[in-house]
């Protein structure tokens, strides 16, 4: 390599003072990765990634919400986490309420629990 390759050649020991101008403007020492010696190109990071088609979710949910702001989609979260508690705390009264319903059939008349139902008529018919 001649003296004019080298001085357009960057290496990640290179300082800018010993490159041209051309070259200091495409490379710096900075441009370069040292644990890997990989360039790294600086400038995209505003860029935004292609849009995948691997969402997870379907293009006819992704419709629903499209064109809603944050704010709206936190609304409809807290609405819809509104609900479910209320839902839930329905559900939990109704399910202490057949308890308890359960538990006084058992103990005033058991007899109806029984499998198959014997009512009292058809137990003294039978003795």
């Amino acid at each position: 390599m001649n003296n004019e390759e080298s001085a357009k050649t960057p290496s990640p020991s290179s300082s800018c003072k010993d490159l041209d101008e051309d070259t200091r403007s495409t490379f710096s020492p900075s441009a370069f990765n040292r644990s890997t010696m990989e360039r790294i190109i600086i400038g995209g990071e505003t860029e935004k990634p292609p849009a995948s088609n691997s969402s997870r979710l379907s293009q006819e949910v992704l419709k629903n919400y499209e064109g809603k702001s944050r704010e709206d989609l936190i609304e409809t979260v807290v609405r819809l986490e509104a609900e479910l508690k209320n839902k839930r705390a329905q559900q939990k009264d109704l399910e202490d309420y057949l308890d308890n319903l359960l538990l006084r059939v058992m103990e005033t008349s058991p007899r109806i629990l029984q499998n198959p139902y014997i009512n009292c008529k058809t137990q003294a018919k039978i003795m």
